[in-house]
């Protein structure tokens, strides 16, 4: 992916980005010129934490630069990255990247919903029972999110959405597996 073209973006409403991609070489070359084209397009654009260990090993302020550059319209984290990245849910958090929709998935525990200039929201999960593997719930999640976003949700409404395509998954991934008594 070392020639991007602006086909590739052809019919896009949302363009996902995880951090990996934006770290070294060709690859983080073509991501960065592919959101810059996105933004050109009104596409919208989402960048993924990704890792704590890809945030510390590339330096945080490195990352908090780029997602300043990038100017992605929602940044998806965990506590962990969210923690690493010095965004949190008081008034002592970062706020060199305060001006972006932050949502902090928190696994079945309220995501936060930071959205600039406004106070922190808790949004619940599902409550699901009977899960036996967790496996692509959150990116189940950022699916849902994002096309709750490319319809024109607010944030708190389309993490909601989030929650709900994380719970289905997670529910259809349980019936998947067999039984404890075979």
């Amino acid at each position: 992916l070392d020639q991007p073209d602006p086909a590739w973006l052809d019919g896009l409403s949302a363009l996902h980005v995880p951090l990996y991609s934006l770290i070294l070489g060709s690859l983080a070359s073509t991501s960065a010129t592919l959101i810059g084209w996105a933004h050109g397009r009104d596409i919208l654009v989402s960048i993924d934490a990704s890792s704590v260990a890809i945030i510390q090993h590339y330096g945080v302020s490195r990352v908090i630069a780029m997602l300043q550059r990038l100017r992605p319209s929602v940044l998806l984290c965990n506590e962990s990255e969210a923690a690493c990245l010095g965004i949190g849910a008081t008034d002592d958090s970062d706020q060199s990247i305060a001006s972006l929709v932050t949502v902090v998935k928190r696994g079945a525990d309220p995501a936060l919903v930071m959205h600039p200039q406004q106070p922190v929201v808790q949004v619940p999960a599902f409550e699901v029972s009977h899960v036996r593997d967790t496996t692509g719930a959150g990116d189940a999640f950022a699916a849902g999110l994002l096309c709750a976003l490319v319809a024109g949700e607010m944030p708190v409404k389309a993490t909601l959405a989030g929650h709900h395509s994380a719970a289905r998954t997670i529910a259809e991934i349980s019936l998947l597996h067999p039984s404890d008594t075979l």
